[in-house]
């Protein structure tokens, strides 16, 4: 398994490993890297092996570990030999621009450096159905969570009216802040595509918008009559959807926090919401069955498509990451897979043996993560649709949410705990 973690500009970062430089000479070394403007640093672990900011690295089970470093303007490195000797090279703005591959074992996790972000992002990784860690402080059932786009923290709304903010980075179970406000169950949470904002939904029949940086409420939306249950940032951020039990669809506009549309053709309340990845269409299910297919613009939101196979209420509805598929969950314990192209059912998917109330793809689309109030989480292959993992130990599960670019599993219950599975 392959962490990503924050380190303070000052941290070092300690690797004790054979590394195979592009050259092909070999170096038995501990190298400390310490530059200024360092910001993440990879780390890796295996079975019991213990990760900190100081981790050892070598004897891990992967084939090659692939670093892409970016320049840095004043740089260190201590180079040991094995037999003790060691040198203090100074390099100037070039220093370490380049890969670097450690030869291990067994199969790769990448991680490819994003100039712009300043970070890592994983383009492989491999998903073992362990948990990892669990992160308390609700006092309430955890209705919703989101993961933040750059993988670091995680939000969480919960029926004690609080939404948490959560470190997603190296072994943290900290909070980072809890956003009050809300006077009844948060509902729901969705960060913005961006990250600069989170929005949350709740039984007040409001929704709030709050800055990521200080965590104070910017907005309150009012209009909806009833309890907000769904919300969905347009893939641009321009716009926003909620679904309400008062058996509407707002469409927001999130420049001006004027509601743009009302859409008015569902006959019971809307569970979920969900912009397709192109977004030029939007999905919703109520408690009617049916799921309704939208077009939406800033002068017409028009639906083109009626899905009616389901006989009783569709909990949860999303698109899979390409937006050739849209997968809904409903209380007869499955989860149906349906074609955009055909809007025929492709596939359900059966194992739960109660109400799966939440599903998640993971950021390549390759798994999908359904969590039941069964007490189980079940992790399917998208490309054989075949059950990988049944995660066990967990209350009644109301949310699951691939975080970390899909590295992390994260699952909220009923008990007001998040576990996190990797």
């Amino acid at each position: 398994m392959l962490y990503l973690a924050r380190c303070p500009s000052t941290s070092i970062l300690t690797l004790n490993s054979r590394l195979n430089f592009h050259h092909e000479h070999h170096y038995g070394i501990h190298s400390w890297l310490m530059a200024s403007s360092v910001q993440y640093a990879c780390h890796l672990s295996s079975g019991e092996s213990t990760r900190t900011h100081r981790q050892s690295i070598s004897g891990m089970s992967l084939h090659h570990f692939v670093f892409v470093f970016w320049r840095i303007h004043s740089h260190y490195v201590h180079h040991s030999n094995d037999q003790g000797g060691g040198n203090l090279f100074r390099w100037g703005a070039t220093l370490l621009e380049g890969v670097f591959t450690t030869p291990l074992e067994s199969i790769s996790l990448v991680w490819q450096h994003v100039a712009d972000g300043g970070q890592l992002t994983v383009t492989k990784s491999n998903f073992a159905g362990i948990e990892d860690r669990m992160l308390k402080g609700h006092t309430g059932t955890v209705a919703s969570t989101s993961g933040h786009p750059d993988g670091t923290k995680l939000a969480s709304g919960s029926q004690d009216t609080t939404i948490r903010i959560w470190d997603m980075t190296l072994d943290s179970s900290k909070c980072l802040a809890i956003c009050r406000g809300h006077t009844n169950c948060v509902d729901t949470v969705q960060w913005n595509p961006s990250g600069t904002q989170l929005a949350s939904g709740s039984d007040d029949k409001t929704i709030r918008i709050w800055d990521t940086t200080t965590w104070e409420c910017l907005h309150i939306l009012r209009g909806h009559t009833h309890f907000v249950l769904s919300i969905g940032w347009h893939p641009s951020g321009i716009w926003m959807a909620s679904g309400s039990y008062d058996k509407t669809i707002r469409i927001w506009d999130t420049t001006s926090w004027e509601c743009l549309h009302v859409l008015k053709d569902h006959t019971t309340w809307v569970l979920s919401v969900h912009w397709n990845p192109s977004g030029t269409q939007l999905a919703s299910g109520c408690s009617a069955g049916t799921i309704r297919i939208w077009n939406i613009d800033s002068f017409v939101g028009k639906c083109v498509q009626v899905l009616n196979s389901y006989t009783n209420t569709v909990i949860d509805i999303q698109w899979n990451p390409t937006g050739t598929l849209l997968a809904s969950s409903c209380l007869n314990y499955s989860i149906c897979i349906w074609k955009t192209d055909t809007w025929n059912c492709q596939m359900i998917l059966k194992g739960h043996t109660c109400i799966v109330y939440s599903f998640n793809w993971n950021p390549p689309g390759t798994l999908l993560a359904s969590g039941s109030l069964d007490n189980t989480i079940r992790v399917w292959d998208t490309i054989t649709w075949t059950c990988l993992h049944v995660l066990q130990n967990v209350s009644c599960v109301s949310s699951v949410q691939w975080c970390l670019r899909g590295t992390y599993l994260a699952s909220g219950s009923n008990d007001g705990h998040i576990q996190i599975w990797k």
